[in-house]
């Protein structure tokens, strides 16, 4: 019993050390957990954004916008013709006789001496219009013909129209007159070379 006794410690002590080297074993040889990359993963979500905000170097590298000056008005621009009152007829403006085969002789004289010129110089005297851009004259098909036979039709350059009729009597073309709300602007010039019209508006 005393040798049973003595060798008792042995194993004792015995049995510490297997044990330790079993738990060391098993600490040294157990598998090791996986590295955890979700914080790399967070930091790359939030960075992400502040790099592609950054200007690359195209877009350094676009031009700048135009300056002001570059909207300023080119020579076309600068060039149209103002208008301003002048005592010289302007010939600039152009007059369509649609049909001219059709219409006498007679009948174009006197449209042009006591319609067309007299119209162009009293809206050349007085620009509100704008200038003249094109003036035409139509044989009147319609019923009242033989009343008015031929319709003119005006084009400003500021878009205004004025279309009206052209009567004659007794074989002559009567003379053009304007519609004035009360006595119409007629310049000197135009006065003297045309009484007629100023006779027949009353001024």
């Amino acid at each position: 019993m005393e040798k049973q006794k003595g060798f008792a410690p042995i194993f004792i002590l015995i049995g510490i050390v297997v044990v330790g080297l079993i738990g060391g074993s098993y600490f040294l040889l157990r598998p090791k957990a996986p590295i955890d990359h979700s914080l790399t993963s967070k930091l790359n979500i939030e960075i992400s954004p502040t790099v592609a905000a950054q200007p690359t170097q195209q877009t350094q590298a676009s031009p700048p916008l135009s300056s002001p000056t570059s909207a300023q008005p080119t020579a076309s621009t600068q060039s149209t013709p103002t208008v301003t009152p002048t005592t010289a007829l302007d010939t600039s403006s152009i007059v369509i006789f649609e049909n001219e085969g059709a219409i006498p002789q007679q009948d174009k004289d006197g449209i042009t001496k006591r319609v067309i010129e007299p119209f162009i110089l009293y809206y050349q005297d007085n620009p509100g219009q704008g200038v003249l851009k094109q003036f035409t004259v139509k044989i009147n098909t319609n019923a009242n013909k033989a009343q008015y036979p031929y319709l003119a039709y005006s084009r400003f350059t500021n878009g205004v129209t004025y279309d009206f009729v052209i009567t004659r009597t007794s074989g002559k073309v009567d003379w053009w007159a304007p519609e004035c709300m009360g006595p119409c602007p007629f310049s000197a010039t135009f006065k003297s070379k045309y009484p007629e019209i100023v006779a027949k508006v009353g001024n």
